[in-house]
Parts: structure tokens; C-alpha cells; sequence
């Protein structure tokens, strides 16, 4: 509210101006070069004038004659940043000039920091879906070494597997169908194959795309939970209604489930799959509440008996020896747990239907190459925007001074040099856990043959597989400063990306000059500036580490050099019409 407010004084030859003020070093018409002792306020972009646009800074301002024509001019100023619009952790909205760059790092939509918590929902319901499924998780398991446009291509036909053929390659040796490549396998036989055949694949195919199910998980993730709940509910009706030779599944949807072969539905494996998946969700029920199960690897266990009946009585069971109203309960609970921790409709650009890396509109598009066991770190992953800088009046100081002269021809000139803060600032971006403590990024290369297997252990070590590389995958985990393995917990101890807005020191050296030029039919004026500004710090963008999930080293800054110049003629014709 305060724009200006000083005094003038002197003291011996120089002259004194002490308070909140502008100064106008350049003199180029539209474009900045010297003009940085003060700030730019650019909320309205270029549509004010320059004197409403810079932003006053307290300062105290010398000058003192030097001969008969020179002038010397000492400033010791305040460091402010220039007012760029969306800079921050609201990003301005419905400001109407939003950089590009900046939309990128802060837009709603568009920045990296409301993608990114976005996608650590998605994450979140990738790692309960395959958990649901049978699939273990995101790093444990089949789909680890999957990266997202080789889930995404799934269902899409040509040399595509569909889901039905991926479940076909899980549970056999592994990694090919009729000579297409899947996913590693084969799963552990069991408890979890029953999930695969009864949970994950029939829902899975009902989507038929990973296309479609990647877009649901980013977009609409609430109506793909609800569409699970459904297919869960589908299932335990025809379940309860069951014959003997299965026909409460016969030309149903739920067809997919003749997991043997003969016409029929395979009712020993959906009810082993209902007991794993209802014991998970008991599981997870109990730990929401934070009752401690104490046999959690055998929920019939007696020990258990009282911590089930805690759970059920916070449930409002009635009767809690009865399993339907039980199991019901817990069910709904764990649905409506999972629609708090993860799961909401996106308003964020992270995936628009359809992986295109040649013509990138969406986060996802950009991130073809990231694993499903890099989301791990992602799982309900939080952003932060902090301003690293003390932005009190004169916590930086600018020191800055200018020579300006005449020479005997008439041309005016000046030298200029400051040691200031950049009033353009930098944003630097960084993993944090729970307590504030930085994570460090690091990456594990897998050897991967033609058919999409890896031929190496975890560890690094040779599996034994005999096929020549085709390419490698990089998965990334974070790690903190004792070198442990950071483990999200399945998004109860989520990571933080930290997005630090700063201001840096560099040098700037300059130089100005005007001079008029004779002519018989009309005034000629020649002017120019220049700058070169040491030390600034420069946005970098890396594609190659987008595209693998590296958020942090993706969008980097280097320090650059850099020079700008203008030059200008101004002419009078017309009697008063000037021409620039």
C-alpha cells in the first residue's frame, strides 16, 4: 500500500535519498536490461507502465558529480523477487497471465506440484488393486518390472497380450502366450491364484484395456472403486445362490470365473478367494482402528477372539458370531477406508486415456518408462512449496553503482555493475520423510530379454536366464541419509516432494550509450544497452529422467551466463511523429 515513501538530504558533495523508492537505470523501450534495481510486479503482465509495474524496495541511494559532466551513483538496496504470478503453493487461481514455465511447476492442472500428489492417489489404488488381486504389490511380485506403457498397451490388440493372456503366463512358467511377451510370473500357487482367477483378472477384463483401467485409477478412481464393490457384491450373490454344478455363474458376466474348463464357474476357488480377501480386509479393518491383532496370520486363531470382537462391536455388528454380517461389515469399512486414503476424482492432468510419448499431453505420457515398483515411493505422497529466503526488509542486501559521463562528441554513456539477487527466482526439488529428513534417489538397472523377462536376480546377480539382453528397465527407490530403504507403508508414511522456491547472487555488468546523429531532413537518435548477468541459475528439464519417474532430477538448474543486448534508432518525421 506503501509505494514510496524517502528523504532527501546531503552530505559534503553528495547527494542522499533514503527510504522506499524506485531507480531507473535502463532506458530501452519494452524490455529490461539495466532496469534491475527494482523488481517487476508482473500481475498484469506488460499492460501497466514501467514506473506502476516496478516494485519500490527500501534503499539508500548516493550520488556525487565526478568533473565537470560525470556522475557516480552508489545504491545499497533491499532483495526482493520479482512478483510472478502463480509462483506459489495456491497457484493463483483465476489470475488471468500465468506463465507457461511457472503453469508447469504450480498449475492446478498442469504443475508438477498438484500432479504429483495426485499420483500418489493413483499409486494407491494400483498397489490396493493388486493387492486385492492377488499380485502381492507394487515391488513385490509380477508386475514390478512392468512399466507403464507396457501396462497400458495391454488389451490394445497386435502383438498386445490381453489380461486373459497375462493370467495365462502368471500361472504357468512365466513371461510368454502364443509367443507374446508378458509379464514376469509365474505367481505363487494358491491362496494368491485364487485371487488373480477370481478377483483381479474377471474385474480387470471387464475394463479390457489398460488403458481404460489406468484412466479410471487417475480420473475416476471413486467409480472404480464403486465398480469393484459391485463386482465384489456380484459375486458373493451368485456365490450364495450357488447349485452344485455351478449355474448361478453360467452365462453371466461372471463366466470368466470357469477357471477349470468345464463350463462351469470354479466355486472352491471364489470362496477361497472371498476368505484370503475378507482376512486382508479384517487385517486392514483392525489396523485402522488401531487394534492390534495378535495371530494376524490365522484370524481363527482363539487369541485373536477379543481384538475381533472389538472390531465388530466399533462396527456395530449385532451378532458377532454370525460370518455374513460380520464379513459385510468389515467389507464396507475397508471400501470406505480406501475411498478416504486414495481414492478421489482427479482434476489434474495426469493421464488423458491414451499413452502417447511422440505427442505428450498428459504427466503420464511423459513417464512411459517408470515401473510399477518406482510408485511405490508415490503411494500417497504429499507436495510441499516453501520460499527458502527471508523476505524481510534488508535480510539480502543488493550493492550496486554507475558511472555515467558525456564525451566531447555528445554521447551519453554509462557503466553499470551490482552484485545482486536475481529478482528472477529458482525452484529446486527434493524427497522429505515424515520428520523432515531428505531422501536420497536411487536407481536399480534390470537386464530384460526379448520376451519382457529379467535376466537378473534383484540383487544384480544372474537368474540364470539364457537369453541375450534387449533392453533395460530403471526402477528408483529412495533411501534416507543412513542409507535405509525408504518404505512408504503402503501410504501410511508417505514421502513429501518438496518444491523450494529461491533467490540466488549473481554479478551484472553493463553499459549504456545514446547519441544524436546530424541530419539535414530529420532528428536521428542511436541508443543501446547491454548486460551480462554471471551465476544465473538456468530450469532444466530432463526427459530421459521424466520418463523413468525421476521427478527430482527431471527438473533441475545449472548455472548460465548470460547476455542480452538491444539497439535502437529513433526518427522524428512528420514533425512529431517518432518512429522507434
Amino acid at each position: 500500500y506503501l509505494r514510496e515513501l524517502y528523504i532527501d538530504t546531503t552530505a559534503g558533495d553528495w547527494d542522499f535519498r533514503i527510504g522506499k523508492q524506485q531507480v531507473v537505470w535502463g532506458t530501452a523501450d519494452g524490455i529490461k536490461l539495466l532496469d534491475i534495481i527494482n523488481p517487476t510486479d508482473f500481475r498484469e503482465l506488460v499492460q501497466n507502465t514501467s514506473e506502476d509495474s516496478r516494485i519500490p524496495l527500501w534503499m539508500i541511494n548516493a550520488e556525487g558529480n565526478v568533473g565537470d559532466t560525470g556522475n557516480l551513483q552508489f545504491i545499497l538496496s533491499e532483495a526482493q523477487p520479482n512478483f510472478i504470478t502463480g509462483l506459489n503453493k495456491d497457484s493463483d487461481a483465476g489470475a488471468p497471465f500465468n506463465f507457461k514455465g511457472v503453469d508447469t511447476i504450480t498449475g492446478g492442472v498442469n504443475g508438477f506440484l498438484s500432479v504429483a500428489n495426485d499420483m500418489g492417489k493413483t499409486s494407491g489404488v494400483f498397489q490396493t488393486l493388486l493387492g486385492l488381486g492377488g499380485l502381492t504389490n507394487l515391488t513385490q511380485g509380477p508386475l514390478g518390472l512392468t512399466t507403464v506403457s507396457g501396462f497400458t498397451s495391454l488389451g490394445t490388440g497386435g502383438q498386445n497380450p490381453s489380461f486373459a493372456q497375462v493370467g495365462q503366463s502368471l500361472q504357468g512358467p512365466g513371461g510368454v502366450v502364443n509367443g507374446l511377451a508378458a509379464f514376469p510370473g509365474p505367481i505363487t500357487p494358491g491362496a494368491n491364484q485364487d485371487l488373480l482367477n477370481v478377483i483381479f483378472l474377471p474385474f480387470m477384463n471387464q475394463l479390457q484395456t489398460g488403458n481404460e483401467v489406468l484412466n479410471q485409477a487417475a480420473n475416476t478412481s471413486g467409480n472404480l472403486l464403486n465398480n469393484f464393490a459391485g463386482y465384489l457384491g456380484q459375486l458373493q450373490g451368485g456365490l450364495a445362490s450357488q447349485t452344485p454344478d455351478g449355474a448361478a455363474f453360467t452365462n453371466t458376466p461372471t463366466a470368466v470365473l470357469d477357471i477349470n474348463g468345464d463350463g462351469f464357474a470354479d466355486t472352491n476357488a471364489i470362496g477361497s478367494a472371498f476368505q484370503t480377501l475378507g482376512s486382508a480386509m479384517t487385517l486392514q479393518v483392525a489396523q485402522g482402528m488401531g487394534i492390534a491383532i495378535p495371530n494376524p496370520a490365522n484370524l481363527q486363531d482363539p487369541a485373536n477372539q477379543a481384538a475381533l470382537g472389538q472390531v465388530a462391536q466399533n462396527l456395530g455388528v449385532t451378532n458377532p458370531n454370525d460370518p455374513q454380517e460380520f464379513g459385510a461389515a468389515v467389507q464396507g469399512a475397508a471400501i470406505a477406508g480406501l475411498q478416504n486414503s486414495f481414492f478421489s476424482n482427479s482434476v489434474t492432468n495426469q493421464f488423458d486415456g491414451t499413452i502417447s510419448s511422440d505427442n505428450p499431453t498428459s504427466a503420464f505420457d511423459y513417464m512411459g518408462n517408470t515401473t510399477f515398483a518406482t510408485f511405490d515411493s508415490f503411494i500417497g505422497m504429499k507436495t510441499s512449496y516453501e520460499k527458502k529466503y527471508d523476505d524481510g526488509i534488508f535480510a539480502n542486501q543488493n550493492l550496486a553503482f554507475r558511472y555515467k559521463d558525456t564525451t566531447s562528441g555528445g554521447t551519453n554513456y554509462s557503466l553499470n555493475y551490482a552484485y545482486h539477487y536475481n529478482n528472477n527466482p529458482y525452484v529446486d526439488i527434493h524427497w522429505e520423510d515424515s520428520t523432515g529428513g531428505n531422501l536420497n534417489v536411487n536407481k536399480n538397472v534390470t537386464s530384460m530379454d526379448a520376451l519382457g523377462q529379467p535376466r537378473q536376480q534383484a540383487d544384480g546377480t544372474s537368474n540364470g536366464n539364457p537369453n541375450p539382453e534387449a533392453f533395460n528397465v530403471t526402477t528408483l527407490f529412495l533411501t534416507d541419509a543412513a542409507g535405509n530403504v525408504f518404505d512408504s507403508q503402503s501410504g501410511g508414511n508417505p514421502a513429501t516432494l518438496v518444491f523450494e522456491e529461491k533467490i540466488n547472487q549473481i554479478s551484472t555488468i553493463g553499459a549504456s550509450f545514446d547519441t544524436a546523429i546530424d541530419s539535414a531532413s530529420v532528428p536521428v537518435v542511436v541508443r543501446g544497452e547491454l548486460s551480462y548477468d554471471i551465476g544465473v541459475k538456468q530450469a532444466i528439464i530432463d526427459l530421459n529422467e521424466l520418463s523413468i519417474g525421476n521427478l527430482v532430477e527431471a527438473l533441475t538448474v545449472e548455472d548460465a551466463d548470460v547476455f542480452k543486448y538491444v539497439l535502437g534508432v529513433d526518427v522524428t518525421v512528420l514533425t512529431n511523429l517518432l518512429v522507434s
